[in-house]
């Protein structure tokens, strides 16, 4: 059966970890120096808590979906209302926020946490492209993130899936929901 993807985006972004991927996850070795800031464990645990709402959301609604590497649901062809079921199930999660233009002060923190996936990211061993200025970064309203040129170690397919979840749980991206 094909599968059509939909990625929710947004204040969201990077919210859906670990779902149900198979295959052994790729080993995290952090080295002794890093120690992760305090933001990133309140950002997992936001990020699932929203994941969960929203499985237990569409479940409620008959919507059929399956949890995709990286973030995100897929829905069987033909599903009516899935993406539109999972916005839904977002915004009653998150309230009135979902969905609204940062400030530039939100911007500001973003960005610092912005750079401190990317120093997750390098302290697992993995490079990224150097980040944009904090100004880029507010004026583009927080467009760039460490995953944009991040590459993988695993080819594409369950073990790039495992990958991915695993570093999005160990290195989130940050977004308004963890403030």
């Amino acid at each position: 059966m094909q599968t059509g993807i939909v990625r929710t985006v947004g204040v969201a972004l990077g919210l859906l970890v670990l779902g149900g991927c198979t295959g052994p996850a790729p080993a995290v070795v952090p080295t002794a120096a890093y120690v992760a800031p305090a933001w990133i464990a309140r950002q997992v645990q936001a990020n699932d808590a929203l994941y969960a709402y929203q499985k237990s959301c569409l479940a409620k609604a008959g919507i059929a979906a399956t949890a995709i590497a990286g973030g995100g649901f897929s829905f069987p062809t033909g599903t009516a209302g899935g993406k539109e079921a999972l916005h839904a199930c977002t915004k009653e999660f998150l309230g009135a926020g979902y969905g609204a233009r940062p400030t530039p002060e939100q911007l500001r923190t973003l960005y610092q946490h912005a750079l401190d996936t990317r120093a997750c990211l390098m302290n697992l061993g993995y490079t990224t492209d150097p980040p944009v200025s904090e100004e880029a970064y507010v004026q583009s309203g927080g467009q760039w993130s460490a995953y944009g040129s991040l590459q993988f170690k695993s080819q594409a397919g369950p073990a790039r899936d495992a990958e991915e979840d695993v570093l999005r749980h160990t290195c989130p991206e940050p977004d308004l929901a963890g403030l």
